[in-house]
């Protein structure tokens, strides 16, 4: 994963596997409301914007909240 922000990293990833934006991001770019995104184990803080810093060697886990019966 290469890149400086949580923008820049989904970048990435989004250009290897395009279908996978759409169950992350909404149309404006955004995280989706039931989509969680963490980095090093800590929830990011800017979901609209996705500036959250990304190290070099950081884990980014993208977690979609299930509900069900």
């Amino acid at each position: 994963m290469s890149g400086a922000t949580v923008a820049q990293a989904l970048a990435a990833v989004f250009q290897q596997s395009p279908q996978v934006r759409d169950y992350v991001l909404d149309e404006q770019g955004h995280v989706r409301k039931h989509v969680h995104v963490y980095v090093d184990g800590r929830r990011i803080a800017d979901r609209q914007h996705l500036t959250d810093t990304v190290g070099p060697g950081s884990e980014i886990c993208v977690l979609q909240a299930l509900s069900g019966g």
